[in-house]
């Protein structure tokens, strides 16, 4: 999944924060692995300066948090500083045909107006627990037949 999801330089200081909301569509459960989210800063003028910050993100849906967490981030006269958040598999699963909220919020800038410009979330499909089950007994039964030879 990956969304542009606008820049927007000169909103003012309360625009320090995106947010948008997204739905897995196939018919599967994921286990989210990494999210990178370009932010940067511009002047009122929408020129792009130098900043520093921390942005903490946000995923929810209905039930609840999914995810939450905070990153600092460093851009550049000349773009976008990409903060990366690696995402255990055990802990953040994400179910199709649910609605999720994202959220980030940018603290502690040191200069300038907030800018987000992408977006980009990486999710593996979640094996179903039969074929696992499955995949643990072919297995078993190898090493039976192995140890009977």
């Amino acid at each position: 999944f990956s969304n542009s999801i606008g820049s927007k330089t000169n909103g003012g200081q309360a625009f320090r924060a995106r947010g948008f909301t997204f739905t897995f569509t196939a018919d599967d459960t994921y286990y989210l692995t990494d999210l990178a989210l370009a932010v940067g800063a511009a002047s009122s003028a929408g020129n792009r300066k130098a900043s520093t910050g921390d942005v903490t993100i946000t995923i929810s849906s209905g039930a609840g948090n999914v995810f939450s967490g905070t990153e600092s981030w460093n851009g550049p006269n000349t773009g976008y500083g990409t903060p990366d958040w690696n995402f255990s598999q055990t802990n953040h699963l994400l179910k199709a045909g649910t609605e999720y909220t994202f959220t980030a919020l940018v603290s502690n800038q040191s200069s300038g107006f907030s800018a987000f410009d992408s977006l980009q979330i990486e999710a593996v499909v979640a094996p179903e627990p039969s074929s696992t089950a499955l995949l643990g007994l072919g297995g078993l039964a190898l090493m039976l037949r192995r140890k009977r030879s």
